[in-house]
C-alpha cells in the first residue's frame, strides 16, 4: 500500500507482561510478533496458535496485548 513512497508498512502483535518486584514497582517483559503474509502462507498452522496464545492471555488477565503500526523504509528490489 505504502510502497509507492517508499515505506513498508508492518502490523506487529504486542505482549506487554508486568511483574510487581515491591510495592508500586513492576518489572515488565515485552513480547512482539510481525503479521506478516509471508509468515502465515508458509506455517498456516502459526495463525491458530498465534490466535489461541492471544485468547489464553486475554483470558488471563496477566498481559496487555496490543497491535502496532510500524512504519519503515523500503525500498524496490530490481
Amino acid at each position: 500500500m505504502f510502497h509507492h513512497f517508499g515505506v513498508k508498512a508492518v502490523l506487529y502483535i504486542t505482549e506487554n507482561q508486568y511483574t510487581e518486584i515491591d510495592t508500586g514497582v513492576f518489572k515488565q517483559k515485552r513480547r512482539s510478533f510481525p503479521l506478516e503474509t509471508v509468515f502465515f502462507d508458509g506455517f498456516p498452522e502459526l495463525f491458530y496458535t498465534l490466535l489461541r496464545y492471544v485468547r489464553d492471555k486475554l483470558m488471563s488477565q496477566k498481559s496487555e496485548i496490543r497491535l502496532c503500526l510500524v512504519f519503515k523504509k523500503h525500498t524496490k528490489l530490481k
